[in-house]
């Protein structure tokens, strides 16, 4: 098949949404398919993470892949996208993430081109963004599928969506290689993921402040960026541990830093596949996190690969009391490490998700139910 992926952003976005197309791309790609990834980003550009070289990028830089979209550059990438999808006419056109294809279900009308939605949020990302839904709304009705990270993600939309989701777990992405070594300046805990609100990495800075002096030894760092970085040294800097609290920006060698921890804690509000928990689970970390975050409570048992805080008697107390009962316990992070190593080689093992991808874009392009195949996505159900 001769498939176009669509995404924003790929030079410096570290996201796990483009680690995840990266590996899909590029293994259909060596499957013998026919792929190119349109972006936005600047011509010339690098993706952040590696493509197979048998994978075609297509940067369109219009407007600024950075920043947020604008209704002018809205429209001039919709005609763009368009005109795209016309000269390639590839067999299918696949939007990966909201932004994207949202623009694509209107550019493709009326093109012979059949259009397939990647959605990668949450429904608690729409809570505040009531313009935002109704576009996807709007959108998921134009689209032959779109699929979902999980079914429990899936039921949580709206009934005249739902029909539309299909459920394609992303694919575990675990290191075959054992952990070195750990570095040691300390014991470390480590966070991964973007400077944005819905990660809440001031909870996890203000929970980590509470207990600093109990654990004089222990560092936080924090991996990834966003636009939330200017307030989150803000807050480092007034914590009184700005020596051992650090933002460290975006790491393209992501397994180091796994290997060099102790415990992951991820305070995100939530996920919409817990694959940064299952990462550090592969190299034996044990995880906190919240209870009540969908795609960390899917992924991490409590008491047995982790530890998930509830939010009383509030959300930060919480979370460093979860993190107090790992920090002071080597014998307990060493046994929830191992139980989270195992689980994790067993989901990676188990995981087929590039067949699943392959399976459900052939269907479509065959005209065929996708429920046909032998092991079919799974529909979400109400």
């Amino acid at each position: 098949m001769k498939l176009l992926f669509t995404i924003k952003r790929l030079e410096q976005a570290s996201g796990g949404s483009e680690r995840v197309l990266a590996h899909i791309c590029s293994e259909l790609a060596r499957r013998g398919h026919d792929v190119s990834v349109l972006t936005w980003d600047r011509v010339g550009a690098t993706p952040f993470y590696r493509f197979d070289s048998k994978v075609r990028i297509l940067n369109r830089e219009i407007g600024s892949s950075e920043r947020r979209t604008g209704l002018f550059e809205f429209a001039r990438r919709l005609l763009d996208l368009r005109n795209v999808v016309i000269s390639e006419r590839p067999d299918l056109a696949i939007g990966f993430g909201h932004s994207t294809f949202v623009l694509l279900a209107f550019a493709a009308i009326g093109s012979g081109v059949t259009a397939v939605g990647s959605e990668h949020a949450a429904m608690p990302h729409y809570d505040r963004r009531p313009l935002q839904y109704l576009l996807l709304r709007i959108a998921t009705r134009l689209m032959a599928k779109v699929t979902v990270t999980s079914e429990d993600v899936g039921r949580a939309y709206t009934s005249d969506v739902r029909p539309k989701l299909i459920a394609v777990p992303n694919p575990i992405l675990v290191d075959s290689k054992p952990p070195g070594p750990k570095r040691r300046n300390g014991p470390r805990v480590l966070n991964v993921g973007r400077l944005e609100e819905q990660k809440d990495q001031a909870t996890l800075i203000r929970a980590f402040t509470l207990i600093g002096d109990e654990f004089p030894n222990w560092h936080l760092r924090i991996v990834g960026e966003g636009t939330l970085r200017p307030k989150l040294q803000a807050q480092i800097e007034s914590s009184g541990l700005a020596g051992r609290i650090e933002l460290a920006g975006r790491i393209s060698e992501i397994g180091a830093e796994y290997a060099a921890a102790d415990l992951l804690a991820l305070s995100s509000t939530y996920e919409s596949f817990g694959l940064v928990s299952l990462e550090a689970m592969s190299y034996g970390l044990p995880v906190v996190g919240f209870a009540d975050c969908p795609g960390t409570n899917e992924v991490v048992e409590h008491d047995v690969t982790g530890v998930l805080a509830g939010n009383k008697p509030d959300r930060v107390t919480s979370f460093s009391d979860a993190l107090r009962k790992l920090m002071s316990d080597g014998s307990l992070r060493e046994r929830l490490g191992d139980a989270g190593r195992s689980n994790a080689t067993r989901r990676a093992a188990a995981c087929d998700s590039v067949d699943r991808w392959e399976m459900l874009l052939n269907s479509i392009h065959r005209g065929r139910n996708p429920a046909s195949s032998d092991r079919p996505p799974h529909r979400v159900t109400a």
